[in-house]
This record gives C-alpha cells, structure tokens and sequence, in this order.
C-alpha cells in the first residue's frame, strides 16, 4: 500500500530477519562489534518487548555475551602480548622439534572424550573418572592435573595454553615421564624446560604468528582455537 524504498535503503538502517535470537545477534555483532567495545545502547521498541518478548529477551542476552566475549578477548591480548612474544622465542627450540597434534588425529577415533578443569565440581565428580579411565580420553587441563593424580586416576592427555609464571606451580616437582603435553609456543618457557614426558605442539588462533613460521618451514602442526577466558 505505501513505498516503503526511501527509508527501507536508508544507510542507517539494517534489517536482519532470523527465526533465532542467536543467530540475529550474531550478524549484528558481526558488522558492527567495533562500535559495541564501549558500553552499547540498546533501544527496544515497545511493541517487539510486549508481543515477543521471550525472544528479544534472549536477543539481547546474546549480543551483550557476544559484547563480553569480545572485550574479554581484547583485555587478554593486550595484558599477555609482551609477555606471549618473548615466551614463543624462548620455547621456539622446543616447538620446531616436537611433533604437532595434526600427528595424534585419528588415534582416538571412536571414543568419548572428556575434559577435567579444576574447581569445585572436580572435587564433587573426580571419583566418575575412575570409572571412565579405558573407556573415554581424559583430557587434563594443567590446574587439574594435581587434583586428579592425587585420588590416583593418570589423564591420557594433558594440555597448557597459560603463558603466565602462575602456570608453572602446577608441573613444579610434576613426575609424569608417559603423560603427553599438548602446548602452544607462548607457554611459560620453565615448563617445556623441566617436562620430561612427551610434547606435542600446536599452533593458535589467537598468535597467529605460529602458523605464519610453521607454514614457512612447511610443517603443519596443528591449531587449536581458544575461547574466551
């Protein structure tokens, strides 16, 4: 009934049609995430609050996770850049050497994995991995590995991304000669030095310098994609 063109193909405006909340948060912090590092402005339109309000409920609550997420991330790379570029060139001798995780694809085909971090509910469910040891891989984070040893269960993996000091007291006086490390080069540079068990390397998202140098010297080790944290 009316010609809605004029202001349908204003600059201004922006029409994202999704039947997920999810998805439509999604492509608007896509395009416009660098206007949304600063606190964003959110205006609802009264009628979309009243006749949908569980789904713009759900719409906001994803776009303001997606608004954390990303300066969380930005907080991170610029608290540990300095310290992320002088580890990488101290564990470089170790990362060229060692084999990358692209080696171990396939080995455990077939099998539920399961991933052990520490906290309150460790304590709560350690004594489930007895039971799951041979049948799942259990995959250790380096703040867990003391609390699971102590009730005696061995991971079949262990992985450590920290590049801070604090990383380290949890391998000081760690004795596991069979239990394979999965690291990326920006690792606190003291723990590749005093591991004496297996290491596997990888690349990762966030320091995209390593796959640059890996891809020169033409090996493919493997990348990992972080979260954040």
């Amino acid at each position: 009934l009316r010609d809605q063109r004029r202001w349908l193909s204003h600059s201004y405006l922006q029409l994202i049609v999704a039947d997920a909340p999810a998805l439509a948060a999604q492509k608007l912090f896509h395009d416009h995430w660098r206007d949304m590092l600063e606190q964003p402005t959110i205006v609802s339109w009264p009628a979309t609050v009243r006749y949908s309000a569980e789904y713009w409920k759900l719409f906001e609550s994803q776009l303001l996770d997606l608004v954390r997420f990303m300066r969380t991330d930005l907080a991170t790379r610029y608290a540990f850049q300095a310290q992320w570029i002088d580890n990488f060139f101290r564990n470089l001798r170790f990362a060229l050497l060692d084999p990358g995780i692209s080696s171990l694809i396939g080995l455990f085909r077939g099998k539920p994995a399961i991933i052990v971090s520490a906290g309150p509910s460790l304590e709560k469910n350690v004594h489930l991995l007895a039971e799951a040891k041979g049948k799942a891989v259990i995959i250790a984070a380096g703040s867990a590995i003391n609390p699971v040893r102590k009730h005696g269960i061995e991971p079949d993996l262990l992985v450590s991304f920290d590049p801070t000091e604090n990383n380290y007291r949890h391998f000081e006086d760690l004795d596991t000669p069979y239990l394979p490390l999965i690291y990326i080069p920006t690792i606190f540079p003291r723990i590749l030095e005093e591991y004496r068990g297996p290491r596997f390397t990888a690349a990762m998202d966030m320091f995209p310098f390593t796959s640059w140098l890996f891809a020169q010297l033409g090996e493919d080790k493997g990348l990992l994609k972080t979260g954040p944290s």
